[in-house]
């Protein structure tokens, strides 16, 4: 038995007007009568940043460089910091050696790392410190070039204007497929705030149902071990 609403969601929801449409189709609300756009932007950048936690699609390797002498580092100085949903691993790079760091709770880094004050060198182990900051350790005796492997969160769409070659000013930056599980998650939302909890309920199993559609047929192409069964 089909998904309710999966055909009309199977569009290339690439703008903010297709989000819209494909939403307003699932919500029955095609003339606007219950919904208004701006409250629907607004569920829908809540489902957008929903899609790209829980999927990682927007993982990008940021550049960035230590600071002799300092450990801590907040998110917020690091490009794109603001949009970092979560680090996934950060490497190293000393001359022509890359190393990629252990990631350890913050007391282990600081039992094994920061065994006396002053203490610095090549840092081989990070930690997340809170949900904006993480920690080197040892403390940087040098400038270190580092490459951070983060999850971040899309740019919010906030307008479905367009330029004058009718392209939007604010595009889509989540990939296809997974721009087709927002319309799901964001009436989701938009029932739960109507205190709809059965439709509400729907939306939201439709949006887990997809995503792991999704993540499956993704691992079914990928090979951990291209060489596995074959001497070497």
């Amino acid at each position: 038995m089909p998904i309710v609403g999966l055909q009309q969601t199977q569009v290339d929801s690439k703008t903010l007007t297709s989000y819209l449409l494909a939403v307003r189709r699932l919500l029955k609300d095609a003339k606007s009568q219950y919904y208004d756009d701006a409250t629907l932007i607004d569920y829908i950048n809540d489902a957008r940043v929903k899609v790209a936690s829980d999927t990682a699609c927007l993982r990008n390797r940021i550049q960035f460089r230590t600071v002799v002498g300092q450990d801590l580092y907040p998110l917020a100085n690091i490009p794109h910091g603001q949009r970092i949903l979560g680090v996934m691993g950060i490497t190293l790079v000393n001359g022509s050696v890359r190393a990629p760091l252990f990631n350890r709770p913050y007391n282990s880094l600081n039992v094994t790392a920061r065994p006396w004050v002053g203490f610095q060198g090549p840092p081989s182990i990070w930690s997340r410190y809170g949900e904006q900051s993480f920690v080197l350790g040892p403390t940087p005796d040098q400038v270190y070039p580092l490459e951070i492997d983060a999850c971040l969160m899309p740019d919010m769409m906030v307008s479905t204007a367009t330029d004058a070659n009718g392209n939007p000013l604010y595009p889509e930056s989540i990939p296809v497929p997974y721009t087709m599980l927002v319309p799901f998650y964001a009436a989701h939302v938009a029932k739960m705030y109507e205190q709809s909890m059965d439709d509400s309920g729907r939306f939201e199993q439709m949006y887990f149902r997809k995503l792991k559609e999704f993540r499956g047929s993704i691992a079914l192409r990928s090979v951990a071990d291209p060489y596995a069964g074959q001497a070497i």
